[in-house]
């Protein structure tokens, strides 16, 4: 999982009972090991809005507005999470993309349940609500 604070990449696996945290000072954004099990996600279509906001939590410049994602803020944005996770770069969420940005977003929910213990919960619901970021913030902050 992805989370980025100022050049530091916090990547979080949590793959069943093998649980590890490893961090990289990086200043591109790098390539988890997940491309496996990106796929088993089930197929969505995020709405604009939805995948704006997910590219923006992963901290890709882009305006979460609800309009086509074709504007070149958005494409730029999205080739970059392209090629930073080795998928075809093309500028559009196609169904690999976005299984890919459902899968970290999925993962970082578990994670900040399990390092924050928020009552409630995150939902497991692959979509970066106002509260996850605020959860990230508050997870950089303790790392810090």
């Amino acid at each position: 999982m992805l989370i980025s604070y100022e050049g530091v990449v916090t990547i979080w696996c949590d793959l069943g009972k093998l649980r590890t945290t490893v961090t990289l000072v990086c200043l591109v954004t790098v390539s988890a090991g997940i491309s496996d099990i990106a796929f088993a996600v089930r197929q969505l279509n995020y709405k604009p809005q939805e995948f704006r906001a997910v590219l923006h939590g992963l901290g890709y410049t882009v305006k979460v507005t609800n309009n086509i994602l074709m504007d070149e803020e958005t494409k730029k944005a999205i080739s970059e999470f392209q090629k930073g996770y080795k998928l075809t770069v093309y500028g559009k969420p196609g169904q690999k993309t976005q299984a890919f940005a459902a899968n970290i977003v999925q993962i970082l929910q578990g994670n900040l349940n399990a390092a924050l213990k928020p009552n409630p919960p995150l939902p497991r619901d692959q979509f970066y609500s106002p509260r996850m970021e605020e959860l990230v913030k508050e997870y950089q902050k303790k790392i810090n």
